[in-house]
């Protein structure tokens, strides 16, 4: 330690507080978490229940969507329902509160009369 220095940097020094301060280097040893994936709030998520019931109903993600962006009337809360010509398709949904992307939770398909 030299007489000019303040006691700061004393402290910093003993501490080695700007080795801290840096990251440490990586090496291909050591196993790191994948990176973040990144979602588009526009596009349309699916649980595994959604898809599920569109198998047993013969409906599409490309319907789903239809009635999502194009056209579907909201019955209820989170529930949408559009109408074509001899059937209906409808679906519920809910808005991811951490990435503002719309998730599809369940959909079904069913004759008009």
């Amino acid at each position: 330690m030299l007489p000019s220095m303040g006691w700061i940097e004393i402290l910093k020094q003993s501490l080695d507080i700007s080795s801290a301060w840096q990251r440490p280097a990586r090496s291909s040893s050591h196993f790191s978490s994948p990176p973040a994936r990144t979602v588009d709030s526009r596009e349309l998520g699916f649980t595994n229940n959604a898809l599920k019931k569109m198998g047993q109903w013969h409906v599409s993600e490309v319907d789903v969507q239809d009635v999502f962006y194009h056209g579907g009337v909201i019955v209820k809360q989170n529930m949408m329902v559009k109408k074509y010509n001899g059937y209906e398709i409808g679906l519920y949904y809910f808005q991811d509160k951490q990435t503002g992307q719309f998730i599809i939770s369940s959909a079904w398909k069913r004759g008009r009369y």
